[in-house]
C-alpha cells in the first residue's frame, strides 16, 4: 500500500525535526568548543563561531563574558559582541554591566545609568551585581550616581552601611552632609551609622548620628549604648554620665551602674555589666531568689570539669582623678574548690592602679568587702574584674557558686597616714619648745629627698660659751649630730620603740676620753638610758637637737668637725676585768673558763 500524502508530510515533517535537533546541538558543541578554546588577549567577534546560530547559544554567551573581560583591548569588538548577547540572552546582569563599564571608561554618563539600571531590574537582590553596579558607577567619578547606587545597595543589606560611609568620605567632609547624602532613610542605617563611629573612635560622625535622631533613644538602645560607650573611650566621661543618669531611673550617687541588679544586665556596652565572653564552665545570671539586698544578686556558677582562667564579669567606673574612694559590696561563696579561688581586681584605664580583693575561702555567708583607693591623675575610670587564675595543682578544676550584690562606691577625706600623724606630732613638740635659731634639711640624701614618705625639720639652739646640753628626740632608731663650736653633751629621748629593743633598763654610762669633760651621774635632763655622747671643740658652747624617723641620719656639716672620741680598751680604764681572747674551738675555750 502506498503511502498518502498526510503520511508523506509528516515524515518529513519529523525528519526535518531530527535534522534541526542535530544541527542546533552540533552547533552548539563546536561554538561552545571554539568559544572556550578563545582566548581573553582579544574579543572574538561572532562571526568566527564554527557554525552560524542565529538564535544564540551556549556559544554566545561564553564569547560574552570573554567580550567583557578584554574589553580594554578592543572596546568596538567587545561592545558588538555584548550587545548581540543582551538581545539573546536579556536577564543576564553581567553583559549589561560589562557594557556599563566600556561606557564609564569613554566618559559617557547617560549610557552607564541606563545599562545599570537594566542590570539591577534584572537581578535587583543579587548581592554581587549590586556591588558591581556601584563599583562602575564609581568609575565614572559622577557622584551622585555613585551615591545613588550605593544607597541601593544599602537598602538591601544594610550590614554594609560602614563600607559605604567609607567610600563616600572620599568626596564628602562634613559627618551630617556625608549621613545624608550615603545612607537611605531609616533609624537602622543611623544604629550602623554609630557602631562605625565607635569602632573608629570618631566623635564627629556619632554626633552627627546623635543629631539625626528623633525620639532620643532609651537605656537599652544599642545606639545610646553605643555611644555612651564612644564618650566614655574619648574621655568625655562627665557627658556620658549626664546621659545616663537622665535614662536610668534607679541610678544615684553612691552606687555602682545596676550595682544591685535590679534590672537586666543588658548589652555589655558603656556602663552595663560586661559578661559576653565567659569560657567553659562558667554561667553568670542575675539570681532573684538569693540577695544580700533586694531585689537581685549576680550568680557565678562552675561546673567542677574546667581549670577556668575567669576575667568576667567586669564594669567601668567613673571616678575624678587624685580622689580617695571606698568601693565596697558583698559576697557569698557555696563550695568552692581549688586552691586557687576568685577574687576583685580593680585597676585603672590610664593609671597606674593595682589593687586585689580575694575571697575569704571556700565556703561564707554574706559578707561584705571593701577596697579605699585613690584615682592615678590623669585616670576617670577604673575597672573592677572578676578573676581566677589557672592553677597546675592536682585540684585545679574548679567548682561551686559565688554571689555578688550591692555594690557601692563613695569618695572619702585622704587617710590617715603615718606621715600625717608624725607630723602632728612634731608640730606640737616644736610648740612646747624655744628654738633660737632654726634651719631645715630632709633627713635622707638631697634635694629634699625623703625616706619613706617623711620629711623633717630640725632646729638648733645656741647657748653662747660655756658648756651646755643638748637635747635630742627622735622617732625610730636614727642618730642625728649639730656640729658647731665649744664643747656639748646631748641626750636622746626616745619616741616608740622602733628599733626592736626595749631601751627601758639603763645602761652603764659612757666614759670620756677628753680630758676636758666631767664625769657626771646621769640627772633629770642627761637619762641614764642615753645611747651615744659625742665631744665637740672650739670656744664656745652649742646644743641640738634632732629629730629623724627610720634608719637615717641628717647631719649639719658646716661647723668643724668633731674628732671621735675612742672607747676605753683596758680593764682598768672600763673597770672590768679582762678577757682572755679565745683561740681553737669555741667548747673547749668555753669549757675551759
Amino acid at each position: 500500500m502506498r503511502p498518502t500524502l498526510p503520511d508523506r508530510l509528516a515524515r518529513a515533517a519529523v525528519v526535518g525535526l531530527l535534522a534541526l535537533a542535530a544541527y542546533v546541538m552540533l552547533a552548539d558543541f563546536f561554538n561552545l568548543r571554539k568559544a572556550q578554546q578563545a582566548s581573553t588577549e582579544a574579543p572574538v567577534p561572532l562571526s568566527e563561531l564554527v557554525l552560524p546560530q542565529p538564535w544564540g547559544g551556549y556559544g554566545w554567551r561564553a564569547l560574552a563574558r570573554l567580550a567583557g573581560d578584554a574589553s580594554r583591548i578592543d572596546p568596538a569588538t567587545a561592545r558588538d559582541v555584548l550587545t548581540e548577547a543582551g538581545r539573546r540572552y536579556p536577564l543576564d546582569a553581567v553583559q549589561w554591566l560589562d557594557l556599563a563599564r566600556i561606557h564609564a571608561r569613554d566618559d559617557e554618563a547617560g549610557p552607564v545609568d541606563a545599562y545599570l539600571a537594566r542590570a539591577g531590574a534584572v537581578q535587583p537582590f543579587e548581592r554581587r551585581s549590586l556591588w558591581a553596579a556601584a563599583q562602575v558607577a564609581l568609575q565614572t567619578g559622577n557622584a551622585a550616581l555613585a551615591e545613588r547606587q550605593l544607597r541601593q545597595w544599602l537598602r538591601l543589606y544594610p550590614r554594609d552601611t560602614g563600607q559605604a560611609l567609607f567610600i563616600g568620605q572620599r568626596w564628602i567632609d562634613d559627618p551630617g552632609t556625608l549621613l545624608d547624602r550615603m545612607l537611605p532613610e531609616g533609624r537602622e542605617y543611623l544604629a550602623e551609622a554609630m557602631q562605625v563611629a565607635r569602632r573608629q573612635a570618631d566623635i564627629p560622625l556619632a554626633e552627627a548620628v546623635w543629631a539625626r535622631l528623633a525620639p532620643k533613644p532609651g537605656l537599652d538602645d544599642p545606639l545610646f549604648l553605643n555611644f555612651v560607650d564612644l564618650l566614655l573611650q574619648t574621655g568625655e566621661v562627665s557627658r556620658a554620665m549626664e546621659l545616663w543618669a537622665e535614662r536610668d531611673p534607679d541610678f544615684r550617687p553612691g552606687r555602682l551602674v545596676n550595682g544591685d541588679f535590679s534590672r537586666p544586665l543588658g548589652a555589655p556596652l558603656a556602663l552595663n555589666w560586661r559578661i559576653n565572653r565567659l569560657p567553659p564552665g562558667v554561667r553568670a545570671e542575675r539570681d532573684v531568689d538569693e540577695a544580700f539586698a533586694e531585689p537581685a544578686s549576680l550568680r557565678v556558677s562552675f561546673n567542677g570539669k574546667e581549670n577556668v582562667h575567669l576575667g568576667e564579669p567586669w564594669i567601668r567606673i567613673p571616678v575624678e582623678p587624685g580622689q580617695h574612694y571606698r568601693i565596697s559590696g558583698a559576697w557569698r561563696g557555696e563550695a568552692l574548690t581549688t586552691r586557687s579561688l576568685p577574687y576583685w581586681y580593680l585597676t585603672a584605664e590610664q593609671g597606674e592602679l593595682r589593687e586585689r580583693k580575694a575571697v575569704p575561702g571556700a565556703r561564707f555567708g554574706w559578707e561584705r568587702w571593701q577596697i579605699e583607693f585613690q584615682a592615678p591623675e590623669g585616670t576617670q575610670l577604673v575597672r573592677l574584674q572578676l578573676r581566677r587564675d589557672r592553677t597546675n595543682a592536682f585540684d585545679r578544676n574548679i567548682d561551686g557558686t559565688l554571689w555578688l550584690d550591692d555594690f557601692r562606691l563613695e569618695p572619702i577625706a585622704e587617710p590617715r597616714t603615718l606621715q600625717s600623724a608624725a607630723s602632728e606630732a612634731l608640730g606640737r613638740q616644736a610648740r612646747n619648745e624655744r628654738p633660737a635659731s632654726g634651719f631645715r634639711f630632709a633627713v635622707s640624701g638631697e634635694k629634699g629627698e625623703t625616706v619613706y614618705g617623711l620629711r623633717f625639720t630640725v632646729y638648733g639652739e645656741n647657748q653662747g660659751a660655756g658648756a651646755a646640753d643638748s637635747e635630742q628626740g627622735f622617732v625610730g632608731a636614727v642618730s642625728g649630730r649639730d656640729q658647731s663650736t665649744g664643747a656639748a653633751s646631748s641626750r636622746r629621748e626616745s619616741v616608740g620603740a622602733v628599733s626592736g629593743r626595749d631601751r627601758s633598763a639603763p645602761e652603764t654610762p659612757p666614759t670620756k676620753s677628753d680630758s676636758s669633760a666631767q664625769d657626771a651621774p646621769p640627772t633629770a635632763t642627761q637619762p641614764a638610758n642615753r645611747l651615744s655622747s659625742r665631744t665637740t671643740t672650739g670656744v664656745g658652747a652649742a646644743s641640738s637637737r634632732e629629730e629623724s624617723v627610720g634608719a637615717v641620719s641628717g647631719r649639719d656639716d658646716r661647723g668643724p668637725k668633731p674628732r671621735i672620741a675612742s672607747a676605753p680598751t683596758n680593764a682598768a680604764e672600763t673597770g672590768r676585768p679582762a678577757r682572755k681572747p679565745e683561740s681553737g674551738n669555741r667548747k673547749t675555750a668555753r669549757s675551759a673558763r
